[in-house]
Order: C-alpha cells, then sequence, then structure tokens
C-alpha cells in the first residue's frame, strides 16, 4: 500500500480525536462555569466518541492484519561485469513519472514497459 492509503485509513481516526478533544475543552470550560448538567451532556458525547475510536482502532488492525498477509517481498540480486554496466542500468530506471506519461501518451509505451515489475514502477 501506498502512502497514501495509509493515510486514507487513519483519516477518519484522526478526525474522531480532534472532536474528542474539543468536547474535552468544552468540558472543561462548563466546568468551570458551573454548568454541571451541560457537563454531562459533554461526558456522555465523550464516551460515545471514546466507543467509536474504540471500533476504529479494530478496524484499522484488521486492515494491517490483512495487508501484512498479502504483502510480498522481491528480492533482486543483479551483478554487472563492470561499473559502466551498472552505471547503464542505473541510468535507464532514472525516468521520472511525467516522462513515462509522456511515452505511453505518445503510444511508445513498449519502449519502457519491459523496466516494469510486476505492473509496477521499481
Amino acid at each position: 500500500m501506498n502512502n497514501y492509503g495509509w493515510i486514507q485509513m487513519y483519516q477518519p481516526m484522526e478526525k474522531l480525536l480532534k472532536e474528542k478533544k474539543l468536547y474535552g475543552r468544552l468540558h472543561t470550560l462548563a466546568n468551570c462555569r458551573g454548568d454541571y448538567e451541560g457537563c454531562k451532556d459533554l461526558e456522555a458525547e465523550m464516551i460515545r466518541l471514546q466507543k467509536k475510536a474504540f471500533n476504529e482502532v479494530k478496524k484499522i488492525e484488521e486492515e494491517e492484519a490483512k495487508m501484512e498477509a498479502n504483502q510480498k517481498a522481491i528480492y533482486i540480486y543483479l551483478q554487472f561485469q563492470s561499473m559502466t554496466g551498472k552505471n547503464k542500468f542505473m541510468k535507464s530506471l532514472r525516468v521520472s513519472k511525467c516522462k513515462r506519461c509522456c511515452i505511453k501518451c505518445q503510444c511508445k509505451g513498449e519502449t519502457i514497459n519491459h523496466k516494469y515489475i510486476g505492473g509496477e514502477w521499481p
């Protein structure tokens, strides 16, 4: 999973924690003012958010377990006859995302398709 996928997975949790923090501050203010009925409502809301956050943590742990089970590692060992060969290989992989996109748009994708490993750029 790319970094954006991890961010998407944790965004609902972040929103819940921010909301809980807000209710905590409101609870402190209500308590300082002596508004004990308002405090009870805020406490109930905080407990609800806590339960929601707990469920969210369970969901995240399940997703992480699924991802760990599906992850595959590819190890490649390359041996070059000379440093020149190594330099040529490294230079051939230095193709930016923009350049790859332009190559594919010009219908010349076959010139770089052999460099993809498992359908992804290394």
